[in-house]
């Protein structure tokens, strides 16, 4: 009785582990970051504790659903890539818990199916209590997603899909508490370079022997490794500049400005300026797991200057 309540409790574990990786979790919950950051941005202060709670569920279920929608459609290319060996050395966010589970045969595709469809009507939900047009901008983000993953080996346009869809995302957060719209083309286009300068082509040079192997387009793949990294400089110096004009616009005093500047500089453009000076695998994924961060450093500093200063 007692062994064969542990293996169940194992296979439980193994499977709660292939479901919140089949999410990436760790990386999909910064979505929330930049929810948070944007309502933050708009309001120059905290919502409601009944608009955290719900925005924070229907962010997080949300991201969770569109990920694994995500690996979903990328069934075949990643039980192709399971064939390669990974050969970049060093810590990836992306890969904590059980990666790509569906092409590892962990879980099934109706196991998949039930775990999108659940988080992705409790996402609704939620985003519907707050105010029901966001709603439109979930339902696009999902087209979004569905669309990228269908254009892996098509084309390398699909960069300009994950851009829109995360930046969407993010200001969905702004939508959720105000109708006072001024600033939020800036704030959309801060969070789009960012993606694609930071997470998107960063992630795609770390892997792009698979990705050549695969016949993916990717920057990377397409432009190779020296390209890809000036693209990322040139992203993430618009994103910087993007940050810090929107921080002096939006003047809320000297110390967010100057916070958005250093942690601008320190957390994206330095570690870019490391990758164009040597494009290889390791020192993109470096970036990357700084530029993860981002949104959250600046929400933390948000925060500081608003209330602390």
């Amino acid at each position: 009785m007692e062994a064969t309540l542990k293996i169940n409790l194992k296979k439980a574990l193994l499977k709660l582990r292939a479901l919140l990786g089949f999410s990436r979790v760790m990386v999909s919950s910064f979505a929330l970051a930049q929810a948070a950051l944007a309502t933050v941005l708009a309001l120059k202060g905290l919502p409601s504790i009944k608009i955290m709670l719900l925005g924070s569920i229907a962010c997080l279920s949300g991201s969770y659903a569109l990920t694994a929608t995500n690996d979903f459609f990328d069934y075949e290319i990643d039980k192709e890539r399971l064939e390669k060996l990974r050969t970049v050395q060093g810590f990836d966010m992306g890969q904590i818990f059980i990666r790509q589970p569906l092409a590892r045969g962990i879980i099934g595709r109706r196991t998949a199916i039930i775990w999108i469809l659940s988080l992705s009507t409790i996402s609704l939900i939620f985003a519907y209590l707050i105010k029901p047009s966001l709603l439109v901008i979930s339902i696009v983000i999902g087209l979004l997603v569905v669309t990228y993953s269908y254009m892996s080996r098509l084309s390398i346009l699909k960069i300009f899909l994950i851009g829109t869809l995360v930046s969407l995302g993010a200001a969905a957060g702004w939508l959720a508490v105000s109708n006072h719209n001024n600033f939020l083309l800036a704030f959309v286009l801060w969070m789009f370079f960012w993606e694609i300068g930071g997470r998107n082509i960063p992630n795609d040079l770390a892997d792009i022997e698979e990705d050549r192997s695969l016949k993916l387009k990717t920057i990377p793949v397409i432009f190779g490794e020296k390209k890809a990294s000036q693209i990322c400089f040139s992203c993430l110096l618009a994103t910087f500049f993007i940050s810090v004009v929107f921080a002096v616009i939006l003047d809320i005093n000297q110390f967010f400005v100057i916070s958005v500047s250093l942690v601008g500089f320190f957390m994206l453009v330095l570690p870019a300026y490391k990758l164009l000076r040597k494009p290889e695998p390791k020192v993109s994924l470096q970036l990357f797991n700084s530029a993860v961060f981002y949104p959250i450093t600046v929400l933390v500093f948000l925060l500081a200057s608003i209330y602390l200063i």
